[in-house]
């Protein structure tokens, strides 16, 4: 597999990804920088890929135990080597040794059927795989009580994963990511949840990652250029 060195959050990560192939871009850069975590809690990535969340929040935050669970074991060894503690497995399929503070993920955008097919496997693979649902719960699965779940998504899996969340899941934050600034609808979302949290939904502004003329945005480009918070409201 051919690889490309790649630097993240203008250079405090480092990533081998694979050259062709699932690569690691904005989304999971945003999640992380959503992801509120304090300095010795605990994470896993579900879907982890070559570990780009785990190292991002790493970059950001000190002591952390950090944990990425991914399907491919090419991946897995590439996240290895690139510093965060991975093991291979499915995540439907794997069940928690140790809940931890934040589940976070950036699932497949499409279940099986939809969307339209890559021809490159590895890629494929992370774009189109299990009902969201399914994907949902299984992140509920590795959250302590009063732990939080980080997710970034397409658009049409909100209501899915809303519905999944219930009833043990609340405090709702949904922040619509806009491709380009004057946009008339979000294709992503990141939401955030507290378990046991009787807050109430909060919908955040949106955030429009590019301006009018295709550049990024002057808030997108702050939290991508180096490690730091994406403000969002935190609830209890």
């Amino acid at each position: 597999m051919e690889t490309t060195e790649d630097a993240f959050l203008g250079g405090a990560v480092h990533l081998t990804q694979p050259k062709n192939g699932y690569r690691a871009g904005q989304d999971p850069v945003l999640l992380a920088a959503a992801c509120a975590i304090e300095p010795g809690q605990s994470f896993v990535d579900l879907g982890s890929g070559v570990g780009t969340v785990g190292l991002c929040l790493q970059a950001r935050v000190p002591g952390l135990q950090g944990l990425g669970l991914e399907l491919d074991p090419r991946l897995v060894r590439l996240a290895q080597n690139n510093g965060l503690r991975a093991q291979q497995g499915d995540v439907l399929l794997v069940s928690p040794e140790q809940k931890v503070d934040w589940a976070l993920s950036n699932p497949p955008f499409f279940t099986d059927g939809k969307g339209r097919p890559s021809p490159n496997a590895q890629r494929q693979a992370g774009r189109q795989g299990a009902n969201i649902k399914a994907w949902v719960r299984a992140a509920m699965a590795w959250v302590k009580p009063r732990g939080r779940i980080g997710l970034i998504l397409s658009s049409a899996q909100v209501p899915a994963t809303l519905s999944a969340l219930q009833p043990s899941f609340g405090g709702i934050v949904l922040k619509p990511l806009l491709g380009k600034t004057g946009m008339d609808r979000a294709e992503r979302c990141l939401l955030l949840a507290r378990q046991g949290s009787r807050s109430s939904f909060i919908l955040a502004a949106p955030l429009a990652v590019r301006d009018r003329q295709g550049k990024l945005s002057t808030q997108a480009k702050s939290i991508l250029s180096c490690p730091q918070n994406l403000p969002l409201p935190l609830v209890r």
